[in-house]
């Protein structure tokens, strides 16, 4: 008896979920737990999101849309997995990858399991498919959640199939999968028959889905979670949480888009524009976010400054202040290599938009970065030989010479931004032999007070360009500078 209201007591919070004892099949209710219920999809590069926009697209993050706020969904795919293990495979196992100790770790409520459209290419290993598949989702039920687990037929490889996957296989292992859900008495989606006949649901691989093939997987596995279908249109954000705001990830032009918005604006909606990665580094943006700004990045806005890098940033700024009506002039941020280019001469090309800019370790030349030394001998930077190319192609340079010759790097550019009163706040590193200050932040300050522009400055002693951010008395700095030049 009293073994039982413990079990009841425990139920009842939230602390037992609800486990394999259900019918396998049966829909999941979110009122059962206690917290969001922790969804972990567990596959190779069809999980992953191969040829499709990762972070937004892959089947994962559609399905976390589909489900709502109740729902917690990962996405533990790993690029070329198999089920089978040990030498079998080459070392391709999913059981040795990083992928499978993160799920597990993850304590998830439910398992999704999409593995064998790469153990077609060594399928004359079968024997071990069964046990191998067996010995995984015993891994998952060891698991102290007791999560409920599906698993789910690959889907459909039409015609011959490539890259060494074919059907044959898989239709062998259909029967396979259902012995597997019987004996384990877990779940089992069909994610192969709604791909039949639906060849424009691939990418031209013939192998992995696009978006639409991965929202059909999202909708079949939505299927089985809920015990209903998914109906209306897909929310076009993927909404999360960054440091207690709402966060927002789109899709726009194939690239990740991400943007931060704060709990109560600020008057006339401002916001502040970060060419480079999102993420790093967030401690002004938190400052910012914090009084009232939006904060908005898009990962395929990469470049050297070149025309189609400034380009894409102008149908990109206009496309957030008027989606998310915000300021028609924003602030910048940038940080290091690239994104120093790009963003100073999407000011001096706009400077009438920009209000100030956070310059972190940022290159003002790309004499300096990549070229650098290696290249032309009156500058000290160390260079890139990866990078160099890249730019002499992004600009048309037909040589360094010709390169060498160009006079619109923002260090030679900076008339525009003083003219329109634009306020510049650089952080650099003393000790920072990449993009050296004397070449950089340094040289802007001289030739900008010089043109009667508002400029602040903040050496670091002993910093190179690994380590940025600011904190403190800085950082403090940094935030009221930007606010009071909006």
């Amino acid at each position: 008896m009293k073994t039982t209201l413990l079990f009841l007591a425990l139920l009842l919070t939230g602390a037992l979920p609800p486990a394999q004892a259900v019918e396998p099949n049966s829909p999941i209710n979110p009122a059962d737990y206690a917290a969001p219920v922790k969804v972990a999809c567990v596959g190779d590069s069809i999980t992953a999101g191969l040829y499709i926009n990762v972070s937004v697209d892959c089947f994962p993050q559609q399905l976390q849309r589909m489900l709502g706020s109740q729902w917690v969904v990962g996405n533990y795919g790993n690029s070329g997995k198999t089920l089978m293990t040990g030498t079998i495979t080459g070392g391709d196992s999913y059981q040795a990858t990083r992928e499978f100790t993160n799920a597990k770790n993850s304590n998830p409520d439910v398992v999704i399991i999409m593995l064998g459209t790469n153990d077609t290419k060594y399928w004359a290993s079968k024997s071990s498919f069964i046990p191998d598949y067996k010995n995984m989702i015993g891994q998952f039920k060891a698991l102290p959640s007791h999560p409920r687990i599906f698993i789910c037929r690959p889907p459909y490889v039409p015609g011959t199939g490539n890259l060494g996957i074919t059907q044959p296989p898989l239709d062998e292992q259909m029967p396979m999968l259902e012995s597997i859900a019987r004996d384990e008495s877990v779940g089992l989606i069909d994610n192969q028959s709604i791909f039949f006949g639906h060849e424009e649901l691939f990418a031209s691989d013939k192998i992995h889905p696009i978006v639409p093939g991965a929202f059909a997987i999202a909708k079949a596995i939505y299927s089985a979670l809920t015990g209903s279908s998914f109906t209306g249109s897909l929310d076009p954000y993927l909404r999360s949480s960054w440091n207690g705001y709402q966060q927002l990830q789109f899709n726009y032009n194939n690239s990740l888009a991400t943007v931060v918005l704060p709990t109560t604006p600020a008057a006339g909606h401002p916001w502040i524009w970060r060419p480079g990665s999102f993420g790093n580094d967030g401690q002004l943006d938190q400052g910012l976010v914090a009084a009232g700004w939006a904060v908005a990045n898009l990962s395929g806005i990469t470049g050297y400054g070149e025309p189609a890098s400034l380009d894409k940033a102008d149908q990109f700024i206009a496309y957030v202040s008027g989606t998310f009506q915000l300021s028609t002039r924003l602030a910048i941020e940038a940080y290091s290599g690239g994104d120093g280019l790009v963003g100073m001469n999407w000011a001096a090309r706009h400077p009438s938009q920009v209000s100030s800019m956070y310059l972190d370790s940022a290159v003002m030349d790309f004499k300096s970065w990549p070229a650098g030394q290696p290249i032309y001998a009156n500058f000290t930077g160390t260079g890139s030989s990866t990078d160099w190319p890249k730019v002499k192609t992004a600009y048309g340079f037909a040589s360094d010479a010709a390169a060498a010759a160009y006079t619109t790097n923002p260090v030679d550019n900076l008339q525009p931004l003083a003219n329109a009163h634009i306020g510049l706040f650089c952080v650099y590193g003393t000790a920072n032999t990449r993009e050296p200050p004397q070449e950089n932040a340094v040289l802007v300050q001289t030739r900008y007070q010089a043109l009667g522009g508002d400029i602040q400055v903040i050496p670091i002693a002993g910093r190179t360009y690994t380590v940025r951010g600011l904190t403190g008395t800085n950082l403090t700095t940094a935030i009221n500078f930007i606010l009071g030049h909006n």
